[in-house]
């Protein structure tokens, strides 16, 4: 009696909490030509054979995902083509969009039995373009975590463990069925940008029904030119190349969801460097061999602090684990030029000049030097003694 009641206590755990993998899996995802970027299979032989919607499905259950595109005011954009090969199912409404995009529901065994409604059909070169709502003060920053290109293992029991999962990367793409050629590109309103192309089945394990539905998943810390401050826009667009194989349902982009992990939406980043002389004034220009003090702050910690020469070379860093920052540094004024110093994605200039000192011109009167600066048009006067 004792035993059946144990099994019936395992089988109520299991029912609470579905499709838990009795064995703990770990799936291996295709890394991008571009770093910071890899792709992920639900289907492998057969559909959901590989545990990717098992892990998926447990950063759910904990409630680690933020949805983007699930409400008016976080779609800034859309735009439909034809869906190919067969039209119809194209979505060109915002409603259609906001239904499409609002849970992952095609993805593996995370199903919806209507796949018009479960996705936003984008078509031939259809787009979505959005973020986080506008008057919403938060953004998308790296969770210092470097992905090893890996997912899981699955059947996480704990929060804890299905973060876990899926650490390193931060920015999830769903995409239904057969891998359509997208155009993705992550921006923020500083001016950065970044844009990297996925081509049609450029994953494409041989599923039952082409029922290998793909996960692009993004690692912003390995991501190629990241200023690592954050990412407040997404942008998807079907490449409109048509696939040469049309017998497998849609070959045009069919966005299931986009979603970033929770814990990488941080409030808006409030970041900022100056530089000072040794008397606490703040200056931009500098002799040769002074040191130079360095006051920064930034919202998001750990930050790094990096001096670069003329040449555009670093020579100096540091990295600040609280927001607030000084030091006074030395051999970074050792050529004359423009040298900079940046935190994330802020840069701010400063000088390095030649002064000297023309003996004939007593002191007492004035110290007079000429600024030698290498080309630059800056001048600078200061007494010596």
């Amino acid at each position: 009696m004792r035993k059946l009641v144990l099994v019936i206590v395992a089988l109520a755990v299991i029912l609470i909490l579905p499709n838990i993998a009795l064995a703990s899996d770990t799936i291996v995802g295709t890394q991008d030509d571009s770093f910071g970027v890899w792709l992920f299979n639900a289907g492998k032989d057969f559909p959901a054979e590989e545990p990717t919607d098992d892990i998926i499905e447990r950063a759910v259950f904990y409630d680690l995902l933020e949805y983007i595109g699930d409400s008016a005011d976080e779609v800034y954009d859309f735009g439909w083509g034809p869906v190919e090969p067969v039209s119809g199912q194209e979505d060109m409404t915002l409603a259609e969009v906001l239904e499409g995009c609002a849970a992952i529901d095609d993805f593996g065994y995370l199903a919806n039995g209507d796949d018009d409604q479960a996705n936003f059909d984008a078509g031939s070169g259809g787009y979505f373009f959005g973020g986080f709502a506008r008057d919403d003060p938060f953004v998308i920053v790296a969770d210092g975590i470097i992905a090893g290109g890996t997912l899981g293992p699955s059947g996480a029991t704990s929060p804890a463990e299905a973060e876990a999962a899926i650490e390193g990367y931060e920015i999830f793409i769903f995409e239904d069925a057969e891998l359509s050629g997208m155009i993705v590109t992550l921006s923020n309103d500083l001016g950065w940008e970044f844009t990297f192309s996925l081509a049609d089945l450029q994953v494409d394990p041989p599923t039952q029904n082409a029922a290998d539905d793909t996960l692009v998943a993004i690692d912003l810390d390995n991501l190629t030119g990241f200023c690592g401050s954050y990412v407040s826009a997404i942008r998807i667009e079907d490449d409109g190349i048509a696939q040469s194989r049309t017998d497998t349902g849609d070959t045009t982009l069919e966005i299931d969801a986009i979603v970033v992990k929770k814990s990488a939406k941080n409030p808006v980043i409030t970041s900022w460097v100056v530089t000072y002389d040794l008397l606490d004034v703040p200056t931009d220009v500098f002799d040769l061999g002074d040191t130079v003090r360095i006051k920064a702050y930034s919202d998001l910690t750990p930050y790094n602090i990096i001096v670069m020469d003329p040449s555009n070379v670093t020579i100096w860093s540091d990295v600040s684990l609280t927001p607030n920052y000084t030091k006074d540094v030395t051999g970074i004024t050792t050529t004359l030029g423009w040298w900079h110093i940046k935190i994330g994605c802020e840069t701010i200039p400063f000088a390095v000049a030649w002064y000297h000192v023309i003996p004939e011109i007593p002191l007492g009167v004035l110290g007079a030097l000429i600024a030698s600066f290498a080309g630059l048009s800056i001048k600078k006067i200061r007494h010596k003694q």
